[in-house]
């Protein structure tokens, strides 16, 4: 989600039609001012919009390794978009894909393989000192392979995979499965002269979820006896109705008890493209601007 998609979404529309999560982006390149960003334009309303109305949120930066290092582009963003842990916010999440045209590089910034890994090293090392997560890495698994040269270093990081298809896409080397995936564009926006918000899903359960947010897998789902029930060890013991109060986040713990099976949500706007039935339990979200495999915004 970004400048792209403009500022009159219907967050409301789009909890409403089943998104649970949005990635916005907050910064891009070195942090210098460029057009509509450093920050985005509409990262502002569109956090607030999201938050709003029920979303987990993260931000997200468009990297541009031949401009500066990565820690320095780590800490754009960290300053544009302060990561807060909330239980409700994802990890802060590098964009490392094909150029712009207009920039005018070649597909890997004029860079060599050892250099492009080095630049996300350092960024992913910056976002993990400042934040203690480890960041998500957005990619293709085409521009990955050709530009690190297949680098199997990053497995810690969990890994949110672009790929318009309706199967799961092969993954870079290194990790065993992605955490998101975008599947598919969006249909237009209503009123809307920009770009329409592409979709994605996540793989996992609601313990996978609670723990991507920094929190316990925790669902209140019923109470006995005046308790409330808790998933304890994050989710690999039976319930057990101990748990005295709501807690700080109600909201999370709501929202948690409403992810459903991947095969039977769709995120807004509405698209004939599916995920594969075969994923586990996942959560539909909507988030960044359009973009085909091999072309970025």
């Amino acid at each position: 989600m970004s400048y792209y998609q403009g500022p009159s979404l219907d967050w409301a529309a789009l909890a409403a039609g089943g998104a649970r999560f949005a990635y916005i982006r907050a910064s891009e390149q070195d942090g210098q001012p460029v057009s509509h960003n450093n920050p985005d334009s509409y990262y502002a309303v569109n956090y607030a919009g999201a938050r709003a109305n029920g979303l987990y949120t993260g931000a997200y930066h468009r990297a541009r390794p031949d401009l500066s290092s990565g820690r320095q582009q780590a800490d754009v963003l960290l300053n544009f978009a302060p990561y807060v842990a909330d239980g409700r916010s994802l990890p802060p999440m590098l964009d490392v894909e094909w150029p712009r045209a207009e920039w005018a590089l070649n597909s890997c910034y004029n860079l060599t393989p050892a250099q492009l890994v080095t630049w996300i090293r350092d960024f992913v090392t910056e976002i993990a000192v400042r934040t203690g997560r480890q960041a998500m890495i957005y990619t293709n698994t085409n521009w990955w392979n050709s530009c690190t040269a297949g680098s199997s270093l990053f497995a810690a990081n969990p890994l949110f995979i672009a790929n318009y298809s309706q199967n799961p896409p092969p993954l870079p080397p290194g990790w065993a499965s992605f955490t998101f995936w975008q599947h598919a564009a969006g249909a237009t926006i209503p009123g809307s002269a920009y770009s329409t918000p592409d979709q994605d899903v996540f793989q996992g359960d609601h313990a996978a979820l609670a723990r991507l947010l920094g929190g316990p897998a925790t669902g209140l789902l019923a109470t006995v006896n005046n308790r409330y029930v808790t998933a304890e060890n994050a989710g690999a013991s039976a319930l057990i109705a101990n748990r005295a109060a709501i807690g700080p986040q109600p909201d999370r713990d709501r929202l948690l008890g409403e992810v459903r099976p991947v095969d039977h949500l769709t995120s807004l706007p509405a698209t004939t493209a599916r995920p594969s039935p075969g994923l586990t339990p996942a959560a539909a979200g909507t988030s960044r601007g359009r973009r085909q495999s091999g072309a970025g915004q």
